[in-house]
């Protein structure tokens, strides 16, 4: 490992000598002052957790949050309108907001408008010369949020129900065919075993006629024997 790579632990000597102990840093890439450093070290290393003495302690106070006015009216602006797409092909082209400000200030020089009626006077000023702003989403209140997250839940209960019951549907469905195989397997078994029967039942019957037809064949021949 090299170490880590904050200037608070190690230096750049120690970086430089872990890279050389790991290999990632040939010897004969290493820096010319790294044999320099190691033959005449520091008497004090420059580290990071060396105390910093301050001349000046006294306490200042929390220092307040510096707003512009441009901060309070860029705000309003994508509280209100969408901030449009950017068009990296035009890098010197200003945001929607950045004209917004412009015409803001260039109006404001030019009446004595309120504020609220100077941003609308704005917006429209900048509609006419073919910008056009689009309204951003208005916030959802609390309990129009409450009232959508218990639909939500909902929502999720009916769908996860009609899941379960779509699952229990295709389990008594595999369940049948199952059965129906099952029976059907039966019933071909059965008919094997009969169509078994018969054909020993017929070779019985044939063994059983087989000597009676040689007796009756003896029979003839005797008597045919005898008129002779």
């Amino acid at each position: 490992m090299a170490g880590s790579r904050l200037e608070r632990y190690g230096t750049v000597f120690s970086r430089v000598r872990d890279l050389l102990r790991s290999g990632v840093l040939k010897p004969e890439k290493k820096p010319i002052w790294y044999d320099v450093y190691n033959a005449f070290p520091p008497k004090v290393e420059p580290l990071y957790v060396k105390p910093l003495k301050r001349g000046f302690t006294k306490n200042q106070g929390n220092v307040p949050d510096i707003f512009y006015k441009e901060d309070t009216l860029r705000a309003r602006f994508y509280r209100e309108y969408r901030g449009g797409s950017l068009d990296f092909s035009k890098p010197n082209l200003p945001l929607f907001s950045q004209r917004f400000l412009n015409k803001y200030a260039q109006l404001e020089s030019q009446s004595k408008l309120d504020e609220d009626a100077l941003f609308k006077e704005t917006a429209k000023a900048l509609q006419a010369e073919g910008l056009f702003l689009k309204r951003a989403k208005a916030p959802i209140p609390a309990d129009a949020r409450v009232a959508l997250e218990q639909e939500q839940e909902q929502e999720l209960e009916l769908e996860q129900e009609q899941e379960q019951e779509l699952e229990q549907e295709q389990e008594q469905e595999l369940e049948q065919e199952l059965e129906q195989e099952q029976e059907q397997e039966q019933e071909q078994e059965q008919e094997q075993e009969q169509e078994l029967e018969l054909k020993l039942e017929s070779t019985d019957m044939l063994v059983e006629q087989e000597p009676a037809s040689a007796e009756s064949k003896e029979s003839v021949e005797h008597t045919t024997g005898t008129h002779t």
